[in-house]
């Protein structure tokens, strides 16, 4: 069953950063390091920096492409990942 969310927001904490993502019958919560957390929420707000990040330099490949991202399936949690 493939459930389609959206990122709500981006929230530091001590420890890095909790990301919001939102399904049309609830919210939850996922961690990720203080580096990742930073380029999502910069990807969610359409900033950009002055030198490319990793995300920046595969989404200019993919657009010189041709290709779209259509989905990400998440399909397996292991050890809370």
């Amino acid at each position: 069953m493939l459930v389609e969310t959206s990122v709500k927001s981006v929230v530091g904490t001590p420890f890095g950063c909790a990301i919001f993502l939102k399904t049309p019958e609830k919210i939850f919560v996922i961690y990720a390091g203080p580096g990742v957390g930073m380029a999502m929420a910069m990807a969610v707000e359409g900033e950009s920096k002055a030198r490319p990040l990793t995300h920046d330099l595969i989404t200019s490949i993919l657009a010189g492409l041709g290709i779209r991202v259509e989905r990400v399936v998440i399909n397996d949690i292991r050890a809370s990942t």
